[in-house]
């Protein structure tokens, strides 16, 4: 049974998480911004190739729904 024997967690907070019970937790993410960071790398490097490969970090938050329960719920 959701949550009390497994959680569900899913990614991008996407409108699917809505359409069930109990609702899914889902991390959310920016992806506007993952998409300009994105492009705006790629023109760097369009101009200049020796420009070392890097990690971009985006900030994300955890959207708890029923899909989850603490310890303490256990």
């Amino acid at each position: 049974m959701v949550p009390q024997d497994i959680s569900v967690i899913g990614f991008d907070n996407a409108r699917v998480t809505f359409r069930h019970k109990p609702g899914i937790t889902t991390v959310e993410i920016n992806m506007e911004e993952v998409g300009r960071q994105s492009v705006e790398r790629l023109l760097q490097r369009l101009k200049q190739p020796e420009l070392p490969v890097i990690d971009i970090l985006v900030g994300c938050k955890l959207v708890e729904k029923g899909s989850v329960c603490t310890y303490e719920e256990k």
